[in-house]
């Protein structure tokens, strides 16, 4: 399952609407344009779905890479 989120600053709103009970994808891409690679967890995004289960895989430029963790 794959969740790929761009819309254009909005990426944390879309997360905070959707319903984690039944919608649980084992990857999501996002946008983050703050996304600091230097200081990861100051992300807004990340917070959030770390919060979710969530680990940070990978960013490139401004897409951030989960996994769901087991």
């Amino acid at each position: 399952d794959l969740m790929n989120i761009d819309v254009e600053g909005f990426d944390l709103d879309v997360l905070n609407s959707n319903n984690w009970d039944k919608y649980s994808p084992e990857v999501i891409i996002i946008e983050d344009h703050k996304f600091d690679p230097e200081e990861p967890l100051k992300s807004e995004i990340v917070q959030f779905l770390k919060g979710k289960g969530y680990k940070l895989k990978a960013n490139a430029l401004i897409s951030l890479v989960f996994k769901k963790e087991s």
